[in-house]
């Protein structure tokens, strides 16, 4: 049987892809993998109505798909709108059908099967396989588990939900064989095979890079051991239950992934996206430490939670190679963080985690994520998260972002409830990109270290009653404006420096 599977991630490293093509390929099926970057790395947010790619693009995908008898489209839901284009434009063109995967299709499923033929609900290593075998021999697998399916008549069929995989280590190394991969070119027009030049070319706008270092992205959990209500594991957490949703990969086959990523990618760091790295426990954080620092040795990144930061967890870690960890913070305001239940999490921990991070520096710059526009907070409730940031130990870097409803996600339900969201389109009304207003300023002041004899005065309730006011919007935009505009300007830049990618006049589609 024949594969294509399509990518609409900024990242053409996207390792949860790669696996699943490395699955079909270990069966003996042929897959094309197609990496689509939608949209560059400092205008990836959701986005459901904007259609990202031109009309040239997507007749060179149905030529691509026009042999094929299963098309899938792995997506988040940033990736929404280019899902949908790229279903639209294939949809009575192509024979096969088409599937929709990945984390946005397993919580929005009666949204996505709206678009899609079939979407996956919940992971597919093994789903995906008895799909395409059913295929193969020409069988009814419509009701198959882990499967939502429309039928031609648009009657959808709720197959049952499956089990979480556990074993990890049983599964193939992600897909490295570049020479079945396609790949969309700068101009956004043309889908040809990939090549070094291209690899050149998107590995610094990759979604992990930051515009400056070339990354590496791998895992060696699966699942998040928190429940926060404003993101998306709770929901995907659901269509596998809650029995063994956290999953560990064996040590050699994380070195191996690494070492084939090294080989093929020649990054300059690796990227580790297990939502707590720290989690562990002290046997799996040695073990990890020992082996990485022996086999491996490149520099590495990874995220954790306040409470998990141990001085002895991150004494080995950055002596394995460690040299940056993404904290997540969220607020500095106890009644927030017990809507968002992360109570374990309290500003206690938080300044300790800093204290702790702070001693290493500069080997390891630690960043911390920062949760603003709030519908919820109250003036006051910002001013702690900003009294938090000011109180914790520097150097370190601060990402502010501003709240994001994600569909499914228990907090996003809360806000479409109240009227704070378009369940249509999941923009919230009368929001922009972190809301121009003094509490905000307040918190970047506090991420740019300001002196605290200046904070102070500046954090008081005079000045809220003096500055807090809607018609001084318009300085606070003029602020964050210009702000964005400079350092958007500053990674494009890094990024165009590493690479000197020109697209031969001879380039062909194969």
């Amino acid at each position: 049987m024949k594969m294509t599977l399509i990518s609409p991630y900024t990242s053409i490293t996207m390792h949860n892809v790669r696996q699943l093509s490395a699955c079909m390929k270990k069966a003996g099926h042929e897959v094309d993998l197609v990496w689509l970057p939608a949209y560059p790395k400092t205008d990836v947010h959701l986005k459901l109505k904007a259609e990202p790619y031109e009309e040239v693009c997507m007749e060179n995908l149905r030529k691509l798909c026009k042999d094929s008898d299963l098309v899938g489209i792995s997506l988040m839901t940033e990736f929404y709108s280019a899902a949908r284009q790229i279903t639209q434009s294939l949809k009575g063109r192509v024979k096969a059908p088409i599937l929709w995967g990945g984390f946005h299709p397993s919580f929005a499923q009666e949204q996505c099967i709206a678009s899609a033929d079939i979407v996956c609900t919940g992971e597919a290593d093994e789903a995906l396989l008895e799909l395409a075998d059913y295929i193969q021999k020409g069988q009814d697998y419509v009701g198959l588990s882990g499967f939502w399916f429309k039928k031609s008549n648009g009657e959808v069929v709720k197959g049952a939900s499956r089990p979480w995989f556990k074993d990890l280590g049983s599964l193939p190394l992600p897909d490295s064989d570049t020479r079945s991969h396609w790949c969309l070119t700068p101009d956004g027009n043309e889908i040809v095979r990939m090549s070094d030049d291209l690899k050149e070319y998107h590995m610094p706008l990759d979604a992990a890079s930051n515009g400056s270092a070339l990354f590496y992205p791998t895992s060696t959990t699966r699942g998040c051991p928190y429940s926060c209500t404003f993101c998306g594991n709770n929901s995907y957490r659901e269509s596998g239950g809650n029995a063994g949703y956290v999953r560990k990969y064996p040590m050699d086959w994380i070195v191996a992934d690494i070492k084939q990523g090294i080989k093929v990618y020649n990054p300059d760091m690796v990227l580790f996206n297990d939502e707590c790295f720290t989690c562990k426990g002290s046997s799996h954080i040695k073990e990890f430490a020992d082996a990485y620092k022996k086999e491996v040795g490149l520099p590495f990144r990874a995220l954790s939670t306040p409470s998990s930061v141990k001085p002895e967890y991150i004494a080995q870690l950055v002596d394995a190679g460690m040299i940056c960890l993404q904290v997540g913070v969220q607020s500095g305001s106890l009644k927030t963080l017990k809507e968002y239940r992360r109570e374990w999490s309290g500003p206690e921990s938080v300044i300790e985690a800093s204290k702790i991070l702070a001693q290493y520096y500069p080997r390891l710059t630690a960043v911390y994520d920062i949760i603003l526009d709030n519908p919820y907070e109250t003036p006051d409730d910002v001013k702690q998260t900003a009294w938090l940031i000011q109180k914790m130990s520097k150097p370190a870097r601060f990402q502010l972002f501003s709240m994001t409803a994600y569909p499914g996600t228990q907090l996003a339900q809360r806000m479409i409830d109240d009227g704070y969201v378009d369940p249509e389109t999941m923009q919230r009304k009368g929001y922009q990109d972190k809301l121009p207003v003094y509490g905000n300023i307040l918190c970047s002041l506090a991420s740019k270290g300001v002196p605290t004899g200046v904070f102070r005065p500046l954090a008081s309730k005079a000045a809220f009653n003096m500055l807090d006011h809607r018609w001084l919007s318009w300085a606070y935009s003029s602020i964050y404006n210009s702000s964005f505009a400079v350092q958007k300007w500053a990674k494009k830049a890094r990024a165009r420096e590493r690479s000197g990618y020109r697209q031969p006049a001879a380039l062909q589609a194969s």
